[in-house]
């Protein structure tokens, strides 16, 4: 799995004493390839998406996101389009430093998806997102700064989601996402950094997507990988 993303943010539009808004834009790509030959050509997958949004930050570390995007997969070997979507959403998080080298992240974000699905997986114990859903996150992130410069940082973090499916077959379908993240990363400088990173996962499903996924309604996961950003300021 591969991906490359990029976010642009413009200077403030507005900025007082009490709110700043600050617009974005966010590009992401992916591309997946499945080794088991089972399942390589039916699940290999291109995505793409993008997305416009504000950011209003408050005093006391306070920030509120508003934001929509975009996004659409396509099978990576056959090219075909799987599903797009339309996503709208609303974010509010807060930062809470305890010292110079600890600082606590709380988040929590409500986002509706418009889904359009387009090819239906047919393998047995295979789904597809099917229909509109509606999706609510928690999410708590620590950063800790190993030095005094800042340059090396540990981030442990957890995320809690719950998705409700509301359209054709799937609806009344809930699932619940659990996943639990560690990294340390390199910040050497105000343009490049490294990271590597791991993170653990577990869905679960009520027993309408019980029916609906078989197999698929439960599973854990473990991944591993190396991030690595570069920031530039005009």
């Amino acid at each position: 799995e591969n991906s490359l993303s990029g976010s642009l943010e413009s200077e403030p539009v507005v900025s007082n004493e009490s709110v700043m808004i600050i617009p974005s834009l966010d590009l992401n790509m992916q591309f997946a390839e499945y080794q088991e030959k089972l399942f390589k050509d039916l699940l290999s997958y291109r995505y793409s998406s993008v997305g416009i949004g504000g950011r209003m930050e408050f005093p006391n570390n306070l920030y509120f996101g508003l934001s929509t995007d975009y996004s659409i997969l396509h099978s990576l070997n056959e090219g075909e389009k799987m599903f797009d979507a339309f996503s709208p959403s609303l974010s509010i998080s807060k930062f809470i430093s305890f010292n110079e080298k600890t600082l606590l992240l709380l988040s929590s974000s409500l986002k509706y998806a418009f889904t359009e699905r387009v090819i239906n997986f047919s393998a047995e114990g295979i789904f597809s997102d099917d229909g509109d859903n509606l999706q609510l996150s928690k999410n708590l992130t620590s950063i800790r700064l190993l030095d005094s410069d800042g340059d090396f940082r540990l981030t442990g973090g957890c995320s809690l989601i719950l998705s409700r499916y509301l359209k054709n077959e799937h609806d009344g379908r809930v699932d619940f996402t659990g996943n639990f993240s560690t990294s340390i990363g390199w910040y050497p400088n105000d343009w490049f950094s490294a990271e590597l990173f791991s993170s653990f996962s577990i869905f679960l499903t009520n027993s309408k997507g019980e029916f609906l996924l078989g197999d698929s309604g439960k599973y854990k996961s473990f991944d591993t990988g190396m991030n690595f950003s570069l920031y530039k300021t005009f």
